[in-house]
């Protein structure tokens, strides 16, 4: 049945489950809220929003709104502050829709654009990206993205423009068991496509923030960045971050060899062309070489140990305080 075909009925499980996680947004939260139930009407919903610890009065906006949406909003209380992608995992893990919907709680993404993203989903995919075309963001937001965009494109070979997007459309049964923490909400498209679901993107309107700050910052790009070497790490490797850096072991291992057998070499011919080059100097860098081999091995082994050792003990990502519905 496509999307177009859903009506507004009495569902035990509703067929929509919209995910949106939220941080010190008071401002923007309520005009949210009202837009997706004007565009929500025709279908069977639920909206899970998760408060991630936020510090304003977000929970208490968030509970004023209850009575108006007759069972269909819930709110998940987080006991403390976990980050985007923490909060979108609390939320998916609680979703009941066999349609998940995520978006970003500040108002900038379009609740009317959710018809277009679902006509695609009905074509045969698993998951519909948004791609802020047009995007209206400043330019200290928009230039690490376009990297991280490229990065992404070029290593984990995602054919989509805007990971970095939020609002999405899921089929509920490929989120399940997903593997995400840290800044890892924008390679959910490239994890998922890894695994062998369909991914493809639509673009769509992108607004202004009308109220509150933007949560964004430099720290996030770099826990983005390493977090993008590490799935990459993970899928060309097999989960084994031992032999990626094996490799590295090898490479400079040898390099430190080679530098010690040109000092040999130096030593007996007093070769003219290698300049200032002496014995001396490819003593000491293959000194330093072959030591920097043994601290990526010495990495290796304590990378293989520590996953290995993290599997069945490692906690949630997040905590729950309070369901509120």
């Amino acid at each position: 049945m496509s999307s177009s075909e859903k009506t507004k009925t009495e569902l035990e499980k509703p067929y929509l489950s919209v995910v949106v996680p939220v941080y010190n947004e008071e401002e923007s939260i309520t005009e949210l809220l009202t837009e997706l139930k004007e565009n929500l009407e025709q279908y069977s919903y639920e909206i899970l929003t998760i408060n991630d610890g936020s510090t304003d009065k977000t929970l208490e906006v968030l509970k004023e709104q209850l009575p108006l949406f007759k069972g269909k909003l819930r709110i998940i209380n987080l006991a403390t502050n976990r980050g985007q992608t923490s909060a979108l995992k609390a939320g998916f893990d609680n979703v009941r829709g066999e349609i998940v919907v995520s978006m970003d709680g500040d108002g900038q993404d379009d609740p009317s654009e959710l018809p277009k993203l679902l006509a695609k989903l009905d074509e045969g995919y698993d998951v519909v990206c948004s791609w802020r075309k047009d995007r209206q963001d400043s330019l200290l937001k928009k230039l690490p993205s376009k990297l991280s965009n490229f990065l992404n494109r070029r290593l984990n070979e995602v054919p989509i423009h805007d990971s970095g997007c939020t609002y999405r459309v899921y089929r509920a049964n490929s989120l399940k068991d997903l593997p995400i923490k840290g800044e890892m909400h924008r390679y959910i498209p490239a994890l998922l496509s890894s695994r062998g679901y369909r991914v493809t993107e639509v673009a769509v309107k992108h607004r202004e923030r009308k109220a509150g700050t933007t949560k964004y910052g430099s720290g996030r790009l770099y826990r983005g960045f390493t977090d993008l070497i590490s799935l990459n790490v993970a899928f060309q490797k097999g989960h084994s971050p031992f032999r990626f850096f094996l490799k590295f072991f090898n490479w400079v291992f040898l390099l430190g060899i080679i530098s010690w057998l040109m000092a040999i070499v130096q030593g007996i011919w007093d070769l003219e062309f290698l300049g200032d080059f002496d014995v001396q100097f490819f003593v000491l860098a293959g000194l330093i070489l072959i030591v920097q081999a043994f601290q990526f091995l010495a990495i290796a082994f304590g990378l293989e140990i520590m996953s290995k050792n993290s599997q069945g003990i490692r906690g949630p990502e997040y905590a729950i305080a309070e369901e509120i519905s």
